[in-house]
């Protein structure tokens, strides 16, 4: 049997410098592409609406380095458990790391096992208890297996709150450089060119209404509209998934089940 650390092993850390290589490009690509949203008054309203203004489309690379680093993690999965399971005969037939919904479809698939080592297995995966990642293993599964065809879609996208500024002649008890904070109520937006907010404000003064505002976005790349994991930060599944996995292998280490 192969040492782990050149095979499943060297899968995880290669994926941990996909991982470093994302965030560097990522934050590359936000520091030189700003994001920001035009005001619009309506008179009739009298309301400003705001709208995102430009695009920048994401860098296939950053898409390319997202599936190379979910491959490793998936790929160290399936290395692990081939190990675990034949012991390093390599007659036996391929082995795939197992993806159970429940501990009752875990005792079911695996009810039948006599071989010590292969209980040790299950053993093993009863204490992980990976149903309970069911969503995050089956989304490095899904995002897999679909990058074999094409790669995953990514976007930019705001999260949680935007930051309006009132115009500098405003004042509000002697003070100016005043900002407007709003929540986003469904936890994120997809920064597409002429997309609207999903905020209106009306602001009056003692020389009237205010009828526009600077907003400037602060954007974050995402898992992009249609994809499996939609709207979810690609660097934190990325650093979430490398832990899983990390944890994972090191349960069969510590058991000896993996070397």
């Amino acid at each position: 049997m192969r040492d782990w650390a050149f095979s499943g092993g060297a899968k995880i850390e290669r994926a941990k410098e996909h991982v470093a290589d994302f965030e560097r490009a990522s934050r590359a690509f936000l520091d030189a592409h700003r994001y920001s949203a035009v005001s619009r008054y309506d008179p009739k309203r009298k309301e400003l609406a705001f709208f995102v203004e430009g695009t920048h489309i994401v860098p296939a690379r950053l898409a390319s380095i997202t599936a190379d680093a979910i491959h490793n993690l998936r790929a160290s999965l399936d290395i692990l458990w081939h190990q675990a399971w034949s012991k390093g005969n390599s007659g036996k037939r391929k082995q795939y790391f197992p993806l159970v919904r429940n501990a009752r479809e875990l005792e079911a698939r695996f009810k039948t096992i006599k071989q010590t080592e292969q209980k040790a297995a299950v053993d093993i995966l009863r204490a992980i208890k990976p149903f309970e990642l069911w969503n995050k293993l089956l989304a490095l599964n899904e995002i897999d297996a679909r990058d074999k065809h094409e790669l995953p879609v990514l976007a930019a996208a705001t999260y949680k709150q935007v930051i309006m500024k009132l115009p500098p002649d405003v004042l509000f008890q002697g003070k100016t450089g005043l900002q407007v904070v709003a929540q986003i109520g469904s936890g994120f937006l997809f920064l597409e060119c002429g997309t609207q907010l999903p905020i209106v404000t009306a602001i009056e003064t003692d020389t009237g209404p205010v009828t526009h505002m600077e907003c400037d976005l602060t954007a974050d790349i995402a898992f992009g509209p249609g994809e499996f994991l939609e709207g979810e930060l690609v660097l934190k599944t990325l650093r979430e998934s490398v832990e899983i996995i990390d944890d994972i292998a090191q349960a069969f280490l510590t058991v000896g089940l993996i070397r």
